[in-house]
Formats: structure tokens, sequence, C-alpha cells
């Protein structure tokens, strides 16, 4: 009867981590999807912003009007300093806000990872208690 009690416990041991490794693998890719539809967005927003960045700060053919309103010299229809410093800082903040998403994305991949080994951990344990 003991031996029953016994392989019945290890059946539920067992059980258990199978749907522990069900899990992990659901979350391994949730996450991988959700990364790879944050490099898509990131890929498409630098995109624009490249674009943005070429097509206001370069010089304008003559009859085009541009963006920026040169200051100082008429003949030249590139942007002022003050102008472009703005537009750089624009795109330092995108940037910054795109790391601190990276970021956030980071640590969600650590905890999950964190789960992983310990959930190996645990069945190394397992492992052990059966070979004995």
């Amino acid at each position: 009867m003991e031996e029953v009690n016994a392989i019945s416990l290890n059946m539920e041991l067992l059980t258990k981590k199978l749907d522990e490794r069900a899990n992990f693998k659901k979350d391994r890719e949730a996450i991988q999807q959700h990364i790879s539809t944050c490099d898509q967005n990131i890929m498409e927003s630098t995109k624009h912003e490249v674009a943005y960045a070429i097509n206001n700060l370069r010089p304008q053919k003559e009859g085009t009007t541009s963006r920026f309103k040169s200051q100082g010299n008429t003949k030249s229809s590139l942007p002022s300093l003050r102008e472009f410093v703005i537009s750089q800082a624009k795109v330092n903040e995108n940037i910054n806000n795109k790391l601190l998403a990276h970021e956030k994305i980071l640590e969600v991949i650590s905890t999950k990872m964190e789960s992983f080994a310990t959930s190996v951990k645990d069945q190394l344990d397992f492992n052990k208690i059966l070979k004995s």
C-alpha cells in the first residue's frame, strides 16, 4: 500500500512538473512574439524618424518651401541651428523612450528566466528523488 501511495505521489509531482513546463513554453512563446512585435514597431518608427530628419534637414529645391524658416540669409533653405537642435532633441527623446520600453521587456524576461531556473532546479531535485 505504501508503494502505491509513493507512486501516486510521484505521479502527482510529475503531472505538476509537466504543467509547469507547458506554462513555461507558453510564456516563452508569448515573450518571443512580444519581442518580435516590438522590434517591428521600433524599426518602423525609426524609419519614419530618419525619413523625417532627412526630409526636413536637407536643402530644398528652388520653388519649394522648407518646413523650417531660415534665419538671416534668405537664400539658404537649411534650418537654423536652434531648429536642428530641437529636432535632434525630439529624436533623442524617442530613442530614450524606446530604451525604457526595452528595459521593461528585459525585466520581464529576467523574471521569467528566474522562474525557469527554479523549475529546472526543482526538476533536478525531483529526478534525484526518483533515482533513490
